[in-house]
């Protein structure tokens, strides 16, 4: 021990005995390591060849405590046992030279995110072995794994080459061959099919739905194949292909992202495209850097990424195992961003290439889907032109196919059309108003094709609402095709209620 010390470049004090082992039985042992509590007067020992003192013998990888009674020349102390290294998986070829106990406040920073992953062939993790159509997640604060999707329960052999948690719980997913699906069909690989979870995990249950159909809208090719999804905040989607892509005289390769901005979704599937992330703008242009997953986070603009194999772009290394963040500050054919290094998947022991990512700053508990969600379908008598005399329809509406979901309360927009009004039936024949309830019930009748039946409505409030909604619990009651007669999508007996506000 120094006294009266001077620390730093110029050090000097005066030495004085602290601790004299052989005072308490340690002899000539070599001690080690030493911790010492001024808080407990306790001081604890390590020693390389190990000790045997005040009744207490301990190896090398084992720690002794004196609790202390005297110090100096004539030390004096109370042994026990502290720690015993056998007991927490130590071997004698690890001794300690060096120790500190106490409790400490450290700035060790961990992980932020949650990351959900499916890779491209079978792989092993925290005991868990994985198949390429199951998603499993990294809780990178905790270092947690756990299974979220396990496709073989539902009847998926074939892998998840692409997927993205929605806010509600559901999953949409893409494959990367041809899958069959019980109530869908086939499922090809430039589609999208929504999956609504009753249980997830080692038991995973549920039903799935058509949310994107490719051929639809362009994606026809081999190459089309949807590698990757993600939801812009506007809603839209943002999907990656496995190859060269071009639709709509919007083209571009597998670094490259697309923006598809839905008229209506489902097996019926319209919309628009544009170019939302340029790959070459940003020195992803080898085929290793062929992008496999894209996620993008709430606030618009970190885009996460995984790659088929080696890229080396923005000055960094990596793999097909790790995860790239882009810190985007221009998207589309000018595309600019900073791309950084934020997930080694190798350090947790991924060791096959990842095709399918989600990354969220969420809890570690994987979403909790509701059980038996319904979707009834809606349609929505939109109108765009004033009447022309009281109590008359206006010349144009537009009828709009959507579909609520009863258990979260969401609305999804399906289609839009625009269909002339030619003819309207009386409203005493083919109706009743319930003002208390706030609803018009009505019952199908024959109409003239083209026509809509909702607008003499009006003959009671006198005002023109400019929108009505019309709700059936009828699944396959979707926008009648122009030459269809309403009534043919619902029986006699069905009664249809219309919110009167």
């Amino acid at each position: 021990m120094i006294n009266n010390g001077v620390f730093g470049a110029n050090t000097s004090g005066d030495w004085a005995m602290y601790f004299d082992g052989s005072d308490v039985g340690l002899g000539d042992a070599n001690i080690d390591g030493v911790s010492v509590d001024p808080a407990t007067n306790e001081i604890h020992l390590s020693s390389e060849s190990g000790f045997s003192f005040g009744g207490v013998s301990g190896e090398a990888i084992d720690i002794a405590t004196c609790m202390m009674e005297s110090f100096g020349e004539q030390t004096s102390c109370h042994v026990s046992e502290k720690f015993t290294g056998s007991l927490h998986g130590i071997d004698g070829q690890h001794a300690f030279d060096a120790i500190q106990i106490g409790s400490f406040t450290g700035n060790e920073k961990f992980g932020q995110h949650v990351i959900y992953m499916s890779s491209m062939n079978g792989v092993s993790v925290a005991d868990m072995s994985i198949s390429d159509e199951d998603i499993f997640y990294h809780d990178t604060r905790t270092g947690a794994w756990k299974l979220l999707f396990d496709g073989s329960d539902v009847g998926i052999g074939t892998d998840v080459d692409a997927f993205v948690l929605q806010e509600d719980g559901s999953i949409l997913l893409s494959f990367n061959a041809s899958t069959n699906i019980d109530g869908l069909g086939t499922v090809e690989r430039p589609d999208i099919v929504r999956f609504i979870p009753a249980t997830t995990g080692h038991d995973t249950a549920g039903q799935f739905e058509w949310y994107f159909d490719g051929s639809d809208v362009g994606l026809t090719t081999y190459y089309e194949d949807v590698d990757g999804i993600s939801i812009a905040p506007d809603g839209s989607l943002l999907l990656s292909t496995s190859g060269n892509f071009a639709v709509d005289g919007v083209s571009g390769s597998s670094a490259d992202i697309l923006q598809f901005s839905p008229t209506r979704l489902g097996d019926l599937t319209a919309g628009t495209w544009q170019l939302y992330f340029d790959g070459s703008d940003v020195e992803l242009t080898s085929t290793s850097e062929n992008l496999t997953g894209i996620s993008l986070a709430n606030d618009g603009e970190t885009l996460y990424l995984t790659t088929l194999g080696t890229v080396a772009a923005g000055g960094l290394r990596g793999t097909g195992t790790d995860i790239l963040v882009c810190g985007v500050t221009n998207f589309g054919t000018d595309t600019a961003c900073t791309i950084d290094l934020i997930y080694r998947g190798a350090s947790g022991g991924i060791t096959q290439s990842l095709d399918a990512i989600h990354v969220t700053d969420a809890t570690l508990e994987a979403p909790q889907i509701q059980a038996n969600a319904q979707t009834i379908p809606l349609f929505t008598l939109e109108m765009l032109a004033e009447p022309t005399q009281e109590n008359s329809p206006p010349e144009t509406s537009r009828f709009i196919s959507t579909y609520v979901d009863t258990v979260r309360e969401t609305r999804h927009v399906e289609s839009a059309i625009t269909t002339p009004l030619r003819s309207m039936p009386s409203p005493n024949t083919w109706g009743r108003i319930d003002l208390q309830r706030e609803t018009l019930e009505i019952a199908p009748i024959p109409l003239p094709p083209r026509s809509m039946k909702l607008a003499s409505i009006d003959s009671v409030l006198s005002v023109w609402e400019p929108q009505i909604e019309l709700q059936t619990e009828k699944p396959q009651a979707i926008s009648p095709p122009a030459d269809r007669k309403v009534d043919e999508f619902f029986s006699d007996t069905d009664f249809i209620q219309l919110p009167l506000r």
